[in-house]
């Protein structure tokens, strides 16, 4: 399954199937069911349906195994890269881009680092003497 992003980009889900989806979202009803009844019997199916979802993590397994296998295939080594830039791409924490230049061309992305050398751009920036054209008229 192939999700788009809201920025335009897709990510694909690779383990993600339809037994998946229809124990996900069988989970997800019971819940809200139990949610609204407060009934043991609803909770009770609501246990039984969150340990059948829990057959997410056998369809992760499963398909990481094909995939393997698909890898060490002649055919599936063409796509290493592909999976590992997926995979690296996946466990980055990117919460937006903050990084500026110095004034020696020098890349900082610490947040503190951020912080000072925009202080020393707009300082500079709003201190600045303008020189001017014409002589001011007193």
């Amino acid at each position: 399954m192939i999700k788009v992003l809201n920025h335009g980009l897709y990510s694909e889900t690779w383990w993600w199937n339809d037994e998946v989806a229809k124990a996900i979202e069988e989970k997800r009803r019971c819940f809200k069911i139990w949610h609204k009844t407060k009934t043991a019997s609803d909770r009770n199916k609501y246990k039984e349906a969150r340990r059948n979802a829990r057959g997410v993590a056998l369809a992760q397994e499963k398909t990481r195994q094909e995939l393997v296998n698909q890898l060490e295939s002649t055919a599936g080594k063409k796509n290493v890269c592909r999976v590992a830039k997926q995979m690296a791409k996946s466990r980055q924490d990117v919460v937006g881009v903050n990084c500026v230049k110095d004034a020696n061309g020098k890349v900082l992305v610490g947040n503190d680092q951020v912080k000072e050398e925009w202080r020393k751009y707009m300082e500079k920036l709003l201190n600045e003497e303008n020189t001017w054209i014409r002589p001011v008229k007193r």
